[in-house]
């Protein structure tokens, strides 16, 4: 697929604040074709959020977890995966630096999953990465202006040697919002908080982050239409706020109690400026 490049679709600035914490996921196994599909991105130290979709695609196709299986009100999902899969970053200085994902985590409510990460190298530092962003889990306001960041038409090959090249796309996309749905837009494709916009979004980047005009992540990428040449781009991105719920029983914690993404976030761990406006 040809994607033209223009003032409000075009390759992400290297100053870009979110450069080199955002990245494809890359998936391999003994049995299976590498694929690269989807766009993760960090939120601290040893923590990413994706679309809940992009990681089930995965765990389906690769390790034949069916999720919909766990996706039911009041479900949930965590453990490791059988497959290898990684988020390819960059340092503060530039440099390649592997992230593997160790384990995902999402519950029955909305389209985001939380990814546990480890270093690839034991060189490499997470006092090498970030500054990590900051979320706003309330979406913004109708009329707002938003950029999404993503990876359109990433790809994986082989080389003469036998060694699998990475080609990736990085693209920032500008629009408005255009709708909020508050719980969900309908009952069946998207039946969980998210808000339409009308920035260009593709195949890719899903699950990349969407960030408001102060340049906090306010949702990440969920789902997009394809439309008919001069029509108005649609896109929806889920709302943050439902990642709260997502369960991290297998983390360690000094009660009994059962502990969420929000707990995370009171840690202070993970930067939220509207915290006070979420109960939990």
């Amino acid at each position: 697929m040809s994607i033209e490049e223009t003032d409000i679709f075009k390759s992400i600035p290297n100053k870009h604040p979110m450069n080199g914490l955002i990245a494809p996921l890359f998936a391999g196994h003994n049995n299976i074709k590498e694929r690269m599909e989807g766009t993760a991105f960090l939120i601290a130290p040893r923590f990413a959020l994706t679309a809940k979709h992009v990681i089930a695609e995965y765990l389906e196709s690769i390790q034949n977890f069916r999720v919909e299986e766990h996706s039911k009100p009041g479900a949930h999902h965590k453990g490791k995966l059988a497959f290898c899969m990684f988020m390819p970053v960059l340092s503060k200085r530039g440099q390649k630096i592997p992230l593997v994902i160790e384990g995902t985590y999402f519950c029955g409510f909305g389209d985001i999953a939380l990814l546990r990460l480890r270093l690839g190298n034991k060189k490499d530092n997470w006092k090498d990465l970030g500054p990590y962003p900051s979320l706003n889990l309330i979406p913004p306001k109708v009329g707002s202006k938003i950029s999404s960041l993503g990876f359109p038409n990433s790809s994986t090959k082989r080389n003469d040697e036998n060694v699998v090249e990475l080609h990736t796309w990085p693209r920032i996309s500008y629009g408005a919002v255009k709708e909020v749905h508050k719980d969900r837009r309908d009952s069946l494709l998207l039946n969980y908080p998210c808000f339409q916009v009308n920035a260009q979004l593709y195949g890719g980047m899903s699950g990349g982050p969407v960030l408001d005009k102060s340049g906090s992540i306010c949702g990440l990428v969920s789902k997009s239409y394809d439309l008919l040449p001069g029509e108005e781009p649609i896109g929806y991105a889920a709302s943050l706020w439902p990642s709260g719920m997502i369960p991290l029983n297998d983390l360690p914690r000094k009660t009994n109690d059962t502990f969420r993404l929000i707990d995370l976030y009171k840690s202070k761990r993970v930067k939220v400026n509207d915290l006070h406006n979420v109960r939990g």
